[in-house]
């Protein structure tokens, strides 16, 4: 049967399994120089099907590799080449006619799979006009093309016995067959697709090499494959604001994802359902597997409708990031049968009782509120002395400016001022490294501004700064200020409320 790829091409249990295993340390999350390799017969498709899909490849935005220079010297694959296999995430091959009679393209196919093997690698064979049964069987013109390397070869038995295994073995990859009365465009837009969405599992470069995590994320992963693969789990990593855990549920998310069909990770569940609504987010959910628009629902219970109907088949990765509220569970991922086998669900809360009563059994516990305890340090691969100027992203009604300057060989303080018009308090809050103040005044005239001052004051050797673990952290403290800050505001306009109406009790008594 002639290997299709539907939605997206899952990979066999037992690779799924060699995922998952090799995800053991950090060193999956590698620097990648290339989006995608591809392996291809110069003279059967360079200037048809294979140049074709490098221009949509590159118009999407992915880096690809294309020999398109004639790097092939002398009898083996070129050292160049060889380096850009090794450098890139995915490997496209594309089986034509001809492909077997290059025995550059048959060293091109025995290094990407070495590279799949040590380096998890994710291989994409494509089948153009060609039988999927004649590269696995040798048969057909590729039985004759390895008979022809038998008679050359034959001092060197083992070089073309080789060949033979890579072809079976890369047969036996889920890919995409194209066999004549199809559009090309349309058959190439297909495989973009596929490739776009798992580039999105692993950015490309990755610039911070986290040090610290590791020990973190080892027994995160414990708890989430501690009874195998199989079944579905939920698995909850609870800590104070400011611990750690969106850190952590990225390096998990970026560690793993390549063993699940499809993946998933919902920021800010929180905020985005204070903000959108809970529908929005069932809508995102379903929008990320499917990379669908037209999948929208009109009421909560619709989406669960919805999302059990199109993920009860499917094995996905979720994670449900900064939860606080039950019904927020109960909306994205209600119960384990919603979800296809090997299904992981992933849920980072600052409240543990929610976990509890959602009836999630293994549980993470961040022990420390202080991230610089939880996530130490993090060194840049090219180990500079120099701190990028970063911005924590959104805003409040107002702009956030840098909170570290250049220089960092000095203190850095830096104050970000907010101004919210038509509030009715005045709110002033100071953070430093041991202790978060908050105050508010009220007047009983209307103020017609407020002004939030987050001051951030640190001194640390930049070797030792970890920008991954310290903006999560400042996040979740941004976030927490502008909880207080509705709080406030709620809590002024019921004082308020009451007020007038003592006033209006107090006028109609004078009447009376």
């Amino acid at each position: 049967m002639l290997p299709v790829v539907a939605d997206y091409p899952v990979r066999p249990e037992s690779q799924v399994q060699a995922s998952f295993d090799s995800a053991s340390s950090f060193s999956v999350l590698r620097q990648y120089q290339y989006h995608v390799f591809l392996s291809f017969r110069g003279c059967d498709t360079r200037y048809r099907f294979t140049g074709s899909l490098f221009k949509a490849l590159r118009d999407n935005k992915i880096h690809t590799f294309m020999d398109d220079v004639g790097l092939h010297r002398g009898n083996d694959i070129s050292r160049t080449l060889v380096e850009a296999i090794k450098g890139s995430r995915i490997a496209i091959i594309v089986f034509s006619e001809n492909y077997a009679d290059s025995t550059y393209c048959l060293d091109e196919l025995v290094k990407i799979l070495e590279c799949h093997e040590s380096d998890d690698q994710f291989v994409l064979p494509v089948f153009y006009e060609v039988d999927t049964n004649d590269v696995r069987r040798q048969t057909g013109s590729y039985g004759e093309a390895m008979a022809k390397h038998e008679e050359k070869f034959k001092d060197d038995k083992s070089k073309v016995e080789k060949w033979k295994r890579a072809l079976h073995e890369a047969a036996n990859f889920t890919g995409f067959c194209f066999k004549g009365k199809k559009y090309e465009h349309e058959f190439i837009a297909k495989i973009v697709g596929v490739v776009s969405k798992e580039i999105k599992r692993v950015a490309l470069p990755v610039a911070d090499y986290p040090i610290g995590l590791e020990s973190q994320v080892s027994k995160v992963k414990s708890l989430i494959f501690s009874d195998g693969y199989d079944g579905v789990h939920m698995i909850g990593i609870h800590g104070n604001g400011g611990s750690g855990k969106t850190t952590i549920a990225h390096a998990i998310y970026h560690l793993i994802a390549n063993g699940f069909e499809s993946i998933c990770f919902l920021e800010n569940v929180r905020e985005n359902s204070y903000k959108h609504g809970l529908v929005h987010l069932q809508d995102i959910l379903l929008s990320n597997i499917f990379e669908r628009k037209n999948l929208k629902s009109t009421s909560v219970e619709q989406g669960i409708s919805n999302i059990k109907h199109w993920l009860q088949q499917k094995k996905i990765l979720l994670i449900l990031d900064d939860v606080d509220k039950i019904e927020q569970l109960q909306a994205l991922a209600g119960k384990p049968d919603w979800f296809g086998r090997g299904t992981r669900v992933i849920i980072t809360t600052r409240d543990k009782d929610l976990l509890v009563c959602h009836g999630i059994q293994r549980i993470y516990q961040l022990e420390n509120s202080n991230p610089e305890s939880n996530i130490t340090a993090s060194a840049r691969k090219d180990n500079t002395e120099q701190v990028v100027e970063k911005i924590i992203g959104g805003q409040v009604n107002g702009s956030l400016e840098p909170l570290f300057s250049e220089d960092t060989n000095v203190d850095r303080s830096k104050q970000v001022s907010v101004i919210q018009a038509q509030s009715n308090a005045q709110v002033i809050c100071q953070f430093n490294e041991n202790q978060a103040e908050f105050c508010h005044t009220c007047s009983l005239e209307r103020i017609e501004s407020a002004n939030i001052t987050l001051k951030v004051k640190e001194e640390l050797e930049v070797k030792d700064l970890s920008l991954c673990a310290k903006l999560a952290s400042l996040e979740e403290k941004k976030r927490e200020l502008e909880e207080q800050i509705r709080a406030v505001k709620a809590e002024i306009s019921d004082s308020t409320a009451e007020r007038q109406l003592l006033r209006e009790k107090e006028l109609a008594m004078e009447k009376s």
